[in-house]
């Protein structure tokens, strides 16, 4: 882990994007940023085949003429040998990075939902990491505030790319904005499609309803619970203007 530090820079807006670009994800940087011991005892671990174990389990319970039931008991047992210790090596990486959040000594940045197209992420406060962190899906829940899409950045790194003038990023024009009336999903679908066009999920030669599912499943990755229940005529109107627009970007 790296050294104990409090100090973060005052950063430009317009370098967020890409200082969080630049970070870690929450979901990975537990191991990565673990100690070099702990790290060595996880690859040690993974080297292991959970399931290779369950098998050698079966056979050893298999020649002592056990049951079915013990054939499935041994099974278990042998396969917990190796993910029981997996889970507990990996609560505890987890723990560790909290505990350098809270401290200062690793720094957060995160969205608030809804993510709509031009969201900028924020540096999540040191105070805020003492509420309900999920490592597995890169959520943040404090004080009444949520964060998701969490990444994880040192100082140090933090200092150096605050440090780098930002370039223009290219901007994708959303759709004309409606008068008031009833709540419509097209933040949800502007910043699934911003996150499946920065990871190169959208490709202007398919059909724009063939990206539907992987819309739906970044809109529920960010919060969004009825994702799953959209119908694809409801999010067309909000896609299109999007799809078309990035298809004619590609042809200037």
């Amino acid at each position: 882990m790296p050294p104990m530090t409090t100090t973060v820079p005052a950063i430009d807006p317009s370098q967020l994007l890409a200082i969080w670009q630049g970070s870690m994800r929450l979901e990975r940087a537990a191991l990565q940023l673990a100690p070099a011991e702990l790290r060595a005892k996880w690859d040690a671990l993974a080297s292991v085949n959970a399931l290779t174990a369950a098998q050698q389990a079966m056979e050893a319970a298999k020649a002592q003429a056990g049951g079915w039931q013990d054939l499935l008991m041994a099974a278990m047992t042998g396969s917990n040998t190796v993910l029981a210790p997996r889970l507990d090596l990996k609560r505890t990486a987890e723990k560790l990075l909290a505990d350098h959040l809270k401290s200062g000594a690793l720094v957060g940045l995160g969205f608030q939902p809804p993510r709509h197209l031009h969201a900028l992420p924020v540096i999540i406060p040191a105070r805020h990491w003492h509420g309900h962190l999920h490592f597995d899906n890169a959520t943040l829940q404090s004080e009444g505030l949520h964060f998701i899409e969490i990444r994880v950045i040192t100082p140090q790194r933090l200092h150096s790319l605050s440090a780098i003038a930002p370039t223009p990023a290219p901007v994708l024009i959303a759709p004309p904005h409606k008068a008031p009336g009833r709540p419509t999903i097209r933040q949800h679908v502007e910043a699934a499609f911003e996150t499946l066009a920065r990871d190169g999920k959208i490709n202007p030669d398919q059909a724009a309803r063939s990206h539907y599912p992987l819309l739906r499943q970044a809109m529920a990755q960010s919060g969004m619970q009825r994702a799953a229940q959209l119908s694809d005529e409801g999010i067309r109107p909000h896609f299109a203007p999007l799809f078309k627009a990035l298809q004619e970007s590609r042809k200037q």
